[in-house]
């Protein structure tokens, strides 16, 4: 009777241990930092390059404001297409600067992470070789549906002419 008592303690503590290790896991997995961030492409002068514009571990946006600024000289800005994170995409666009307009159709937030919008630009003919940054403008933006502000890390994207 008394090794029964023991092998039930034993089980009884090995399944609250895998309790504990899968709810940390679990947790672990929706922690960290929400990062929105553009690609890295390589082209050659004259080419139309996409360049993705993601979400990773977005913990909750409803919308959001992104300014994207691009060296006008060197690249132009062609098209930009909704991804499947927000329901809308409205595009803006002057030299050297593409705002992007993203929100949810229904006051909810969003917690999909994956591909926000495809941009596309075309370097070109008279670009030198080198790296061209695709920044964040200072007045990105994003608010979850109690209209509190959302503080991503922004992480630039590059053209590469080579």
């Amino acid at each position: 009777m008394k090794n029964k008592k023991i092998i039930i303690i034993i089980a009884a503590v090995v399944l609250a241990v895998a309790i504990l290790v899968t709810g940390i896991v679990l947790i672990s997995k929706n922690l960290g930092d929400t990062t929105v961030y553009l690609d890295e492409k390589k082209a050659l002068a004259g080419d139309t390059v996409q360049i993705p514009l993601s979400i990773s571990k977005n913990h909750g946006i409803w919308g959001g404001q992104i300014i994207i600024n691009y060296d006008s000289d060197a690249i132009s800005f062609v098209s930009c297409s909704n991804g499947e994170v927000f329901d809308e995409c409205e595009v803006n666009n002057n030299v050297g600067e593409v705002v992007i307009l993203v929100t949810q159709s229904e006051l909810e937030d969003t917690k999909e992470s994956g591909l926000i919008a495809n941009l596309n630009f075309k370097v070109k003919v008279s670009a030198d070789k080198g790296d061209y940054d695709i920044i964040f403008n200072a007045e990105t933006n994003f608010c979850d549906s109690d209209e509190n502000m959302v503080e991503p890390i922004l992480k630039k994207g590059v053209i590469s002419v080579k």
